[in-house]
């Protein structure tokens, strides 16, 4: 491990470098004012003591020491894009778990977990015109696009079904069958959001060859991702750049005498079972409750992932370390979990769900943070019974400038969704990455350049005051919920035609709720 670079000494005195004074100033510019009368420390636990010492102590720990910011330089920089299965996501466990110990966590470990690893190898998108003339597209294959010979060579007519929405396919009507399927990324206007994946189900379920992708406006060039969850698509898929997106969109709309655009596919990914691990750390807390902190320590592999998730990763690791800093101790323990393979298919975090089944009821949330930046308040995925619990939390950290306002929608594609699945409660820290990382996600330019280093700082001070309070709160407004309540939730937010065509809806097609050991949760 490196020394601290954010301080040196002088005589018998620490003084801060101008790095440290930075770190300092990011947190201080925010006006850091806490009035949280529902705190409880350890220490503060006898009549008159201050309800706001540990506040105190864990931001003063981020403002003053803060490594987030180092964190992220070394697992980008010297790591770079770790796709899980890779020798480089191996190398991010291995730090991972390096970096943990490093920090003083306790009980730290790897929990290995089988999967299906996929590589991304040559592949190729020509359009072939009537005369047998070429013309080579740019792009890059999504994930888990199957491999030969079930990918191999495809040779068939594009058809632009626009956005790739159930209805815009249906208009195509049988031309869809044995065509390749051109989309643009996104919705359109008044259309609820869908998933890249849940795009590829409908295509395939129209009887496409293969998905060809192009992005919209503002990104920074071709989006990767995976197009099924966790196992071998049924047809290639592949994201365009948008210059060659819009010129097969072209061709569609005025096709040459043979007709509509050809194009010819061939893939070579590869795909192979593997095992890589999960990476979990802790602050004991004094009752056997639990908060997890967790993120995903893989990327893709065509940048350093420092947006998509290095952010993520340091906010938490610094958040951890801020808190065993001042010596707290917590009511509940507080277990930091780094997931490999969520790029795949959120797979770390259902093998955690799956492997920690009895612990489920013990725990009280689940803090997932999947590329943070400046902190703007938090949100509750389906629980409004956390709203007024949050909203008093943003009112105490008042100099942190968040809002009041708590979201309660449901989302589902990082690593919270498998625990909200078996009815644990999500709560997150609403922090969104600064507009040239939000551009970059899933694509080349997803670089360390792209993520302030006061946005890192003041992310895991967020995450940390958050972490806190949820573990140290004497009791909570929620609990685990049973399978009909998780049912009954998911199906008023209407999610349940989108985690079907994900493969994701966990009650069978009847609707059956699964049986699970039975318990209060939420302490």
């Amino acid at each position: 491990m490196h020394p601290r670079p954010h301080a040196r000494w002088t005589g018998a005195r620490a003084l801060p470098t101008l790095r440290a004074m930075r770190h300092t100033a990011a947190l201080v510019s925010l006006g850091i004012v806490l009035a949280l009368p529902a705190a409880r420390a350890q220490e503060a636990a006898a009549p008159g003591a201050d309800p706001l010492a540990p506040f105190a102590k864990i931001l003063g720990e981020v403002s003053c020491r803060s490594r987030a910011w180092d964190l992220l330089a070394e697992l980008s920089d010297r790591i770079g894009g770790r796709l899980a299965g890779s020798p480089q996501g191996e190398a991010a466990v291995e730090w991972a778990e390096r970096t943990m110990r490093d920090l003083r966590l306790a009980n730290v470990g790897k929990e290995p977990f089988q999967f299906l690893a996929w590589k991304r190898d040559r592949w190729s998108a020509t359009v072939v015109d009537e005369v047998g003339r070429v013309r080579p597209l740019s792009g890059v294959l999504l994930g888990h696009t199957p491999p030969s010979p079930l990918g191999g060579e495809v040779v068939a007519p594009v058809v632009d079904a626009g956005f790739g929405t159930p209805g815009e396919l249906a208009k195509l009507g049988g031309a869809v069958k044995g065509a390749i399927v051109l989309e643009e990324l996104g919705v359109p206007k008044d259309h609820r959001p869908m998933h890249r994946i849940e795009k590829r189900f409908h295509a395939v379920r129209a009887g496409a060859a293969a998905l060809l992708t192009f992005p919209g406006e503002g990104a920074a060039g071709p989006v990767t991702g995976t197009c099924r969850m966790g196992r071998t698509s049924e047809i290639p898929a592949a994201c365009l750049t948008r210059e060659d997106g819009l010129y097969l969109r072209r061709l569609c709309k005025t096709p040459g005498p043979g007709g509509p655009p050809r194009v010819r596919i061939v893939s070579e990914a590869a795909a192979r079972e593997a095992t890589t691990s999960n990476v979990v750390g802790e602050i004991p807390g004094q009752t056997d409750g639990l908060v997890l902190v967790t993120a995903h320590l893989d990327s893709w592999d065509l940048a350093q992932g420092a947006g998509d998730n290095g952010s993520g990763v340091a906010a938490v690791l610094e958040a951890a370390r801020a808190i065993r800093a001042t010596g707290l101790r917590p009511r509940r323990t507080i277990r930091v979990v780094l997931f490999m393979a969520e790029e795949l298919g959120l797979v770390g975090s259902t093998a955690y769900v799956k492997a920690h089944a009895a612990d489920l009821d013990r725990i009280a949330a689940v803090v997932n943070s999947d590329m943070v930046g400046r902190p703007q308040g938090f949100a509750a995925h389906g629980r409004p019974q956390a709203v007024d619990f949050l909203r008093d939390l943003a009112r105490s950290l008042k100099g942190l400038g968040l809002s009041e306002e708590v979201p309660t929608a449901i989302g589902l594609h990082s690593d919270h969704a498998p625990f909200v699945l078996a009815g644990v409660a999500s709560i997150a820290l609403r922090a969104p990455v600064s507009e040239a990382a939000g551009k970059a996600y899933h694509t080349a330019a997803d670089t360390l350049e792209k993520v302030p280093a006061g946005d890192q700082h003041a992310a895991a001070a967020g995450i940390a005051a958050l972490a806190w309070a949820l573990a140290d709160a004497e009791t909570h407004p929620w609990r685990r919920q049973t399978p009909d309540e998780v049912r009954d939730m998911l199906e008023k937010e209407k999610l349940r035609e989108e985690l079907e065509a994900e493969e994701a809806w966990p009650f069978g097609t009847a609707g059956a709720a699964p049986a699970r050991p039975a318990g209060e949760g939420g302490r």
